[in-house]
């Protein structure tokens, strides 16, 4: 949650909050996992899963307005109580239901996972525009009437170089600019009435050595992969075989899910935190979160240091496709101001 009067530079992807329920109870501090360096290390709160402005827009004159993390911060507000209300056994209904769907809706989109995958899909869907443009006569030429009245007469062999690239842009890189990503954010208003919509089961870890860990994606998309489409993929949440996973604390899960009549609270086996760390390093960005240095989640560190999840696109389109990289620059040279 943001301190009043703080500057905010400094942004959390993961409220610190949450990072408390998940600090060592001895040192108050947070183990730190990097999925692509193999790195371990202790840090504080304040230290763990923050960046320089992270939901910061560049204006014109090079200020940052912190707008996006103000709202992020209003609606962390008023989840933190419920949270620690959930935690306690309470089931919440009405608009505190509402009111802690957001908050997952707002984890799930506000990531570097989630706004990755935002600038890929945009970027593919250009590529694939493109692909079916140059791959028609008809819509290259107007295509290419549109461009040369918007930029000037190019050469014949500009022309087939171009449609050459739009054909097969492998051999280029695709930029967009990170705070185009937030636009991603807009997603939070579906996600919200969904989660809500959804059965909450709070999934109780077996007492013993096995704990819920978190990451830098906290909030995971879980549908069995026999119920997965060839082509729609998941499907996504609305998919009846979905579950939304959210590790409350080392102890406790929160699982939203579409079986009706599932009770509100179970004690769950030590298979099920097992595979649900699995998947939490699976999705991690780049960061695992735990109270505790563990040889076993170094492993799951190091297991699944490639992995993040992808776009799909399935249909027509270019069968090598460009590099797609989100770069913080873009803004600061188009509006000809430096970083901080």
């Amino acid at each position: 949650m943001a301190e009043e009067g703080q500057i905010k530079k400094r942004q959390h992807h993961v409220p610190r909050f949450v990072l408390r329920r998940f600090a060592s109870p001895l040192t108050g501090n947070i183990w730190n996992y990097d999925k692509q360096t193999g790195r371990v290390w202790l840090a504080s709160i304040e230290d763990t899963a923050c960046e320089r402005h992270l939901y910061s827009i560049t204006m014109d004159d090079g200020q940052h307005n912190t707008d996006i993390e103000d709202l992020i911060s209003k609606i962390e507000n008023i989840a933190a109580p419920l949270y620690e209300r959930i935690i306690a056994g309470e089931v919440l209904s009405g608009q505190e239901r509402y009111n802690f769907s957001s908050f997952l809706a707002i984890m799930f989109v506000r990531t570097n996972a989630f706004r990755r995958l935002y600038a890929e899909l945009h970027g593919n869907m250009k590529m694939v525009r493109d692909y079916i443009i140059a791959s028609d006569d008809t819509l290259f030429e107007s295509q290419m009437e549109q461009f040369q009245a918007d930029r000037g007469e190019i050469t014949e062999d500009q022309k087939q170089r171009l449609r050459s690239a739009m054909l097969d842009p492998s051999d280029y890189t695709f930029q967009i600019d990170r705070e185009y990503t937030l636009k991603a954010l807009t997603c939070h208003d579906q996600l919200a009435p969904l989660f809500t919509s959804m059965t909450w089961t709070v999934m109780e870890a077996p007492k013993g050595t096995q704990h819920f860990i978190t990451s830098d994606n906290p909030l995971l998309q879980w549908v069995p992969p026999q119920f997965h489409h060839p082509f729609r993929g998941t499907g996504g949440f609305k998919n009846k075989h979905a579950e939304a996973i959210f590790s409350l604390s080392p102890n406790q899960c929160w699982v939203g899910h579409w079986l009706k009549g599932a009770p509100n609270r179970l004690e769950t086996t030590v298979e099920w935190v097992k595979q649900t760390n699995r998947i939490t390093a699976v999705s991690a960005e780049r960061f695992l979160y735990s109270h505790v240095e563990s040889s076993g989640i170094l492993l799951l560190a190091k297991k699944y240091a490639a992995s993040q999840s992808m776009v799909q696109m399935a249909g027509p389109g270019p069968k090598k496709k460009a590099e797609i990289k989100v770069v913080r620059t873009l803004s600061q040279i188009k509006k000809g101001s430096s970083s901080e």
